[in-house]
């Protein structure tokens, strides 16, 4: 309980945090001082919640995303919200950069080729909505900053009590969690260390 009052509180931080930039620059992306001009970000879990705000607070500041996700939009049915325009093809609205790629974080193959395709994948030419082509231009050419927001918390949809938790609920919850925080930084940091420094020396 104490857990998921603290990710409700962190949610609508962020979330205020985008809504309070998005108004003051009236929808633009060209903020004064972007701390991350030109960065490449990866989000795991981009396509709601926390991670959602996280890649649109990023792309304000001027970072170029990749939106990690089992997929671009929010599950409806299951999470019973309203549908919503995927997070890479907001910020591309807005004026950003981004591209969505499919990751499950609790696999290591799949996890090593989000960080080893990061940079490929934001300078290659996407299809998006309405038949348009673009063409993401500037991109740093290497990764930079790699956000493990993937997580579940099974128990606040569907609670239950210890003693009735299964065992395969703890294994799913500790792979997601715990394991798919484990793998991004192990991949990401690898990736970062063979990547050329940003403009201002940054490894990462």
């Amino acid at each position: 309980m104490t857990w998921f009052y603290c990710y409700s509180l962190i949610s609508s931080f962020l979330f205020s945090q985008c809504l309070a930039l998005h108004t003051t620059t009236a929808g633009s992306t060209n903020i004064s001082a972007q701390r991350l001009a030109n960065k490449l970000a990866v989000v795991t879990g981009a396509s709601s919640g926390v991670g959602r705000a996280i890649a649109l607070l990023y792309a304000l500041h001027g970072a170029k995303l990749i939106c990690a996700d089992l997929r671009s939009d929010i599950d409806t049915e299951r999470s019973g919200q309203p549908p919503e325009t995927p997070t890479h093809a907001l910020i591309n609205e807005r004026g950003g950069q981004a591209v969505f790629l499919r990751c499950n974080v609790t696999k290591a193959a799949e996890v090593e080729a989000l960080a080893n395709e990061a940079v490929q994948a934001i300078r290659a030419t996407r299809h998006v909505s309405g038949g348009d082509y673009f063409q993401l231009t500037k991109v740093a050419n290497s990764l930079k900053s790699m956000v493990n927001n993937a997580g579940v918390n099974v128990e606040a949809i569907q609670p239950v009590t210890i003693y009735e938790s299964s065992e395969e609920l703890f294994d799913q919850t500790f792979a997601i969690n715990t394991k798919g925080v484990f793998l991004g930084m192990k991949y990401a940091t690898a990736q970062m260390m063979k990547d050329s420094p940003h403009p201002s020396g940054d490894l990462g």
